[in-house]
């Protein structure tokens, strides 16, 4: 888990790994053919998919591992919170989560995080 965090329902989602317009070469990445398969989706924090969806973060495959590993894009982002940034980029529909930790969690605590 990335963050480590129990977070609050209304700021986590269902997100595919390979997005939609990619449905070409998922059968090539992870072997199936469907890219709603349920082996194509992760739980995220909302603010990690803003982010994804931005092209400020993204999941490489570490082949040691078999894990997937958060890649920080925009280094301009790695001293924000990510609750600042939910905050931000979620405006009201935004939910502060109730760990200590999750509210200081930045972008550079998962970079290269599995």
């Amino acid at each position: 888990m990335l963050t480590s965090e129990a977070l609050p329902s209304k700021t986590v989602t269902a997100a595919h790994l390979y997005k939609s317009s990619w449905a070409v070469v998922v059968e090539l990445a992870l072997g199936f053919s469907d890219i709603d398969d349920v082996r194509n989706g992760l739980l995220f924090w909302k603010p990690i998919v803003h982010a994804i969806d931005t092209a400020q973060l993204c999941f490489t495959h570490d082949t040691q591992t078999n894990s997937l590993v958060a890649q920080v894009l925009n280094s301009a982002l790695l001293t924000e919170k990510l609750s600042s940034y939910g905050q931000r980029v979620m405006g009201a529909s935004w939910a502060a989560p109730s760990s200590a930790r999750a509210m200081t969690l930045t972008f550079a605590d998962i970079d290269k995080a599995a």
